[in-house]
């Protein structure tokens, strides 16, 4: 029972998460999914896309599209590996850069003027929750 409760949390959780801090992220033209994979572009950069894929749990028709929309945009380079050509490597641009750094500081303001509700007391029970939540979760594989 105590586990199946856990599991109600974390599915509650993270929907909310995203509508009451990130809703407003979409008039900034900000879509959380390419922010998502060009940040673990940047993080894991030259690596195939399947690679990618499992990381972000994302099936490779889906994220081939959007890796799509990230090279026409300008942010990752696509190149074949020099061994076999059908290997394909994803390698963040400098225009990617430069997007990861422009949305996290519109994300930053979001969230700043988000917090500016809450008391000293709630930012301090959040900043120790969450402190707790990631010392339970390193306990967890991969």
């Amino acid at each position: 029972m105590i586990r199946e409760n856990l599991i109600k949390y974390i599915l509650d959780i993270y929907p909310m998460v995203h509508r009451r801090l990130f809703k407003e992220l979409r008039e900034h033209k900000i879509q959380g999914q390419h922010n998502k994979i060009l940040f673990t572009i940047m993080k894991d950069d030259g690596q195939q896309m399947n690679h990618y894929c499992e990381k972000l749990l994302i099936s490779k028709p889906n994220f081939t599209k959007a890796a799509k929309r990230l090279i026409d945009f300008g942010y990752v380079e696509r190149v074949n590996d020099e061994n076999d050509r059908r290997v394909i490597k994803l390698f963040i641009t400098e225009e990617g850069k430069k997007s990861i750094t422009a949305n996290r500081k519109v994300m930053k303001a979001v969230l700043q003027k988000k917090f500016e509700q809450l008391s000293d007391e709630d930012i301090e029970t959040l900043i120790s929750s969450f402190k707790t939540i990631e010392s339970i979760f390193d306990k967890l594989e991969d």
